[in-house]
């Protein structure tokens, strides 16, 4: 059984983590939950028998504990994700593992020394269902001509309270520009930016900006090329027609259409349309297990097997969202300053 010790006792740990976790209780046991609120702490670490404490610390003080889950706030990850690592933890890291590259430095050195894995939990790169789409894109020999990432959303909190019994949280605050455009690339668009970077023909390829604006009241539209593709990403909230996720993409012969469940709900995998030249079309409908069950599961067989060090790309991928948020900002930035 391996031990799971949470930092970070929010709405991704209680309405996603939590509920996952206690299905996955043929492999993983809660042990240990920290949060700065002595309240909430106990709270959460009461119905599942856990330990609890406001001390980091403490839960890696704890033998029991064979891998942290940071759900701390953003700004605490690089300090939770290194400590965890140099008490010898595996790591299962919230989105975003870092928001700048001096973060992405320090986490790079704590991981080439580290002696367990780290992981980042991007569940729709550990999907089941876009992890065989994926694949059967890439074994036909697709090249993406354009990729398009379009995020349809409704306030998170209805998804948040409808999983679980989420504690009170503070009222959240709207913004725009250059801060809040990048802050949503790297909290909202970070869920499919890993995907977005496999399926690029050209890893090598430079980025370029051709557009990108904040969308009023909350959302965000940003055009570019990296190489020879084409890339959009498109976020909004609360439109008429009802949530919807979905990634695409488009080469000479063929398309590939991902459809996702919004977050915080767990309601099965993805489900995947792949069309080819000549009229064949395989569609996979939602599979029971979603994505966080996925990322969970890769976790356990990382420690079974022993490895260490960053997994799947992840210090890659957190670079290559970082870029994109930045070049994004400043295009904006240069934009309101003409």
């Amino acid at each position: 059984m391996i031990g799971v010790g949470i930092v970070g006792l929010g709405p991704a740990t209680q309405a996603i983590h939590l509920p996952t976790l206690a299905r996955l209780a043929d492999e993983f046991r809660v042990v240990n939950v920290v949060d700065i609120d002595e309240a909430t702490a106990r709270a959460v670490a009461d119905p599942i028998d856990a330990g609890w404490s406001t001390s980091f610390g403490q839960l890696l003080a704890d033998e029991r504990v064979d891998v942290v889950a940071v759900c701390s706030p953003h700004a605490l990850h690089v300090a939770h994700v290194i400590a965890s690592l140099q008490a010898g933890k595996a790591v299962l890291c919230e989105k975003p593992l870092t928001m700048d590259l001096a973060g992405l430095a320090a986490l790079r050195e704590a991981a080439g020394g580290a002696t367990a894995p780290l992981m980042v939990g991007w569940m729709h790169a550990y999907d089941p269902v876009v992890e065989a789409a994926i694949s059967s894109w890439s074994a036909d020999g697709n090249r993406a001509s354009a990729l398009r990432v379009s995020t349809v959303l409704p306030p998170n909190h209805r998804f948040e309270d409808a999983a679980t019994e989420v504690l009170p949280r503070a009222p959240a605050t709207a913004g725009g520009g250059e801060p809040a455009l990048r802050e949503a690339l790297l909290t909202l668009a970070i869920h499919d930016l890993p995907l977005v970077r496999r399926l690029l023909p050209d890893l090598s390829a430079p980025l370029q900006i051709t557009h990108a604006s904040w969308r009023a009241p909350w959302g965000y539209l940003v055009l570019g090329r990296i190489g020879e593709t084409r890339v959009e990403l498109h976020a909004s909230l609360g439109q008429p027609g009802g949530p919807a996720w979905t990634l695409e993409a488009i080469s000479p012969t063929a398309s590939l259409t991902l459809d996702f469940p919004p977050s915080y709900v767990h309601v099965g995998s993805a489900t995947s349309r792949l069309a080819r030249a000549g009229g064949r079309v395989d569609e996979q409908t939602a599979a029971p297990e979603d994505g966080y069950d996925g990322e969970w599961r890769r976790m356990a067989a990382a420690i079974r097997e022993g490895a260490v060090g960053a997994l799947d790309d992840a210090l890659l991928d957190a670079e290559f969202a970082i870029a994109l948020a930045d070049a994004a900002g400043r295009w904006v930035g240069k934009a309101r300053a003409a």
